[in-house]
């Protein structure tokens, strides 16, 4: 147990060493006898303080949670209240300074207070106000707090684990009003639900001639003996579109936190995209995309499909993938260590070369995690089990340093040819990545005019690179000059990309850089 002396204690210890060299060099007993008082008082008050302290940690002094659960659901940039409450079972009460909340950098924590006092045999309630700044898992840990026990001259500073997890989803207001979602084939506004077979979508718009390709199924037999010709029922799932949404989350997108994340607002489009176009009956589908597949949905719809859908957003978007992940093994060891010695004793004795061991620490431990996610990627075991360990309890990775660019608008490539020449077909594709520069691969835009020979509706939503009012006057100088060069190049990209019939949707409330 360590205790720190306040500043009360400091002056008096100096004093007393004062006044006892005074008595000493005067040879007045009197004197000596009060200074060597003081020091005494001073060391009886630490051995108290280390007593009483020890007395209330053996009694009960504890850190709870108020909320139901140990997952808490909130939106990126939207304060949310959480209650924590301190418990004290000793028969003295516990006077606390310096309070602070052990969390992931992602999380903006105010403490309601950070002092106070808790009554003997009772309890003090704290609220926490607490706004996410990144989307996806992040873990409020603990608390750490001082505690000053009669006559107040040293502070024991204790910490209590307890962790916490916030499942940050994607703003939903945001862009509600910049979405314009513009349909290439006609089609009733309202989705609505059949009174028969209770299938959605199976409502009768038209009775029309057979065409090539219609099943046989549809013929409406009836009608077309009374005409003499073949006539098929056009029900209303026709006129709803298959919808694809290609994310590119290449890591360097990761890199700014806050608000000016280019990833959230990547995210908070794809969350309204998907409310759009779901709420009229459409078939949605998800892709996102880096160096590699991260994740791919087909497309569906319902209220079980939106919830994969946003599940997505809040699970796959993280960098703690062994090819994303800006640590190595050995730091990923260092954390998962660090982090499992504050529930087991015995992991503080351990290496971090030693994985196996820890490996079964967090076997155990992941037991008792808010929530079990699936494992990042990662070529070893024991790494991959850390890894999961830290994504479980909400700790993120800083993402992996390095361009990803090119790898990233491959995978595009691939997955808009592959939605080209598939025999299911989407009608409209909305594409949210980066700006084509001269360097983007020539097969993106053959790939773009073949899907404009196919009849589908391409949508490019370009990542916005928000100005960071924190950045220095020189710095922005610097951006204003690149931009001024790049605005040539970007107007003849833009020519290219309408002349292979993509539609350009910006969002008109960011001023961008590029």
């Amino acid at each position: 147990m360590l205790l720190h002396p306040t500043r009360r204690a400091l002056h008096l210890s100096w004093a007393g060493v004062l006044i006892l060299i005074v008595g000493v060099l005067q040879q007045k007993p009197s004197i000596t006898l009060y200074g060597a008082a003081i020091i005494l008082a001073i060391a009886t008050a630490r051995s108290w303080s280390r007593i009483s302290v020890a007395r209330a940690r053996a009694a009960g002094f504890e850190m709870l949670w108020l909320n139901e659960s140990s997952a808490t659901h909130c939106q990126t940039h939207q304060s949310h209240w959480l209650t924590l409450q301190l418990r004290n079972r000793d028969s003295l009460p516990t006077r606390f300074v310096d309070l602070s909340v052990m969390a992931a950098s992602q999380l903006k924590i105010e403490p309601e207070l950070t002092e106070g006092e808790i009554p003997a045999q009772g309890s003090l309630n704290i609220r926490l106000k607490v706004t996410p700044l990144q989307l996806g898992v992040h873990g409020i840990f603990g608390i750490s707090l001082a505690t000053l026990r009669a006559p107040g001259l040293y502070r024991v500073p204790l910490a209590f684990t307890n962790p916490h997890v916030l499942q940050v989803e994607p703003r939903r207001d945001k862009f509600i009003n910049l979405m314009n979602l513009k349909h290439s084939r006609a089609r009733n506004s309202t989705a609505g639900y059949s009174a028969r077979g209770g299938e959605e979508g199976q409502d009768i718009r038209d009775i029309r001639e057979k065409q090539p390709g219609d099943p046989f199924k549809r013929i409406a037999w009836k009608p077309s003996a009374r005409r003499g010709k073949l006539l098929v029922i056009d029900r209303e799932d026709e006129s709803r579109e298959r919808v694809w949404i290609i994310v590119d989350c290449s890591s360097e997108l990761f890199g700014m936190v806050g608000e000016n994340s280019a990833i959230n607002q990547q995210a908070e489009r794809v969350r309204m995209l998907c409310h759009k176009h779901l709420q009229r009956g459409d078939l949605v589908g998800l892709a996102l995309m880096g160096s590699r597949k991260l994740f791919e949905l087909a497309p569906n719809r319902g209220p079980k499909h939106q919830s994969l859908l946003e599940a997505a957003l809040t699970f796959k978007l993280h960098t703690l993938d062994s090819d994303r992940s800006g640590w190595d093994a050995e730091q990923v060891a260092f954390r998962a260590l660090e982090f499992i010695s504050h529930f087991d004793a015995s992991a503080r004795l351990m290496r971090t070369s030693q994985r196996e061991q820890l490996a079964v620490l967090a076997q155990a431990l992941l037991k008792k995690a808010p929530m079990k996610l699936e494992a990042p990627l990662s070529d070893d075991p024991n790494d991959q089990i850390l890894r999961q360990l830290l994504l479980s309890f909400g700790i993120q990775s800083p993402p992996k340093l390095g361009n990803e660019r090119r790898a990233a608008e491959l995978q595009i490539t691939d997955v808009l040819h592959r939605n080209a020449v598939d025999r299911n077909r989407s009608h409209v594709v909305h594409l949210l990545a980066r700006m084509p520069t001269v360097e983007t691969p020539t097969t993106f835009f053959n790939t773009l005019a073949l899907m404009r020979r196919r009849r589908i509706s391409v949508i490019f939503h370009p990542v916005e690179r928000i100005i960071d009012p924190r950045r220095s006057f020189s710095q922005t100088i610097e951006d204003d000059l690149k931009a001024q060069r790049t605005r040539q190049e970007r107007q003849e990209l833009m020519r290219e990309l309408r002349a292979r019939g993509v539609k350009t949707q910006r969002s008109k409330s960011t001023s961008t850089l590029l």
